[in-house]
């Protein structure tokens, strides 16, 4: 087994946080065919939830996203 030193002395290597490294891999938005598949809607559906006015997106040039807050949000007004 070997070892790797740092090529400067007084650095010192810390473990990685998995919660940064989780944070790092998911995505801040989602497209809507993502948000679909979480729904388990088709992409029209959650196009139409959209233009009603029950979920939010972020409009980025042409792109239409969607947060995955909101997501749970509506999930959530949705339970009964």
């Amino acid at each position: 087994m070997s070892t790797r030193r740092s090529s400067h002395p007084h650095t010192t290597t810390t473990a990685p946080d998995p919660s940064r490294a989780a944070a790092a891999r998911a995505p801040r938005l989602l497209t809507l065919a993502d948000a679909a598949l979480r729904l388990s809607l088709s992409y029209w559906g959650v196009r139409d939830l959209i233009v009603a006015g029950q979920l939010p997106s972020v409009r980025l040039n042409r792109r239409v996203l969607i947060d995955p807050a909101d997501l749970e949000r509506l999930i959530q007004r949705s339970k009964g």
